[in-house]
């Protein structure tokens, strides 16, 4: 798991950060507003590592919301290894 903190440095330095999510098996992206993003990320508290595919789409966090089965892969700074 990713801390708070490191997954909102983490983030590009843009107004607005494109997410990839996977809702009933269909891939779909958008740019959300960062405000957004960090506020999903504080409440969320559940971060990871996205798998390898996401990450080498530059989408280097998965975070989780709802009941822990619904999660965003998130545009990062830079890939991750």
């Amino acid at each position: 798991m990713i801390a708070i903190e490191d997954a909102i440095e983490m983030l590009p330095d843009t107004e607005g950060i494109h997410v990839f999510h996977n809702p009933s098996g269909i891939l779909m992206g958008r740019t959300w507003a960062k405000e957004d993003i960090v506020d999903l990320i504080e409440r969320s508290g559940q971060i990871a590592v996205s798998g390898e595919l996401a990450r080498s789409l530059g989408h280097g966090m998965a975070v989780y919301y709802g009941d822990g089965n619904e999660h965003v892969f998130i545009e990062t700074k830079e890939e991750l290894e």
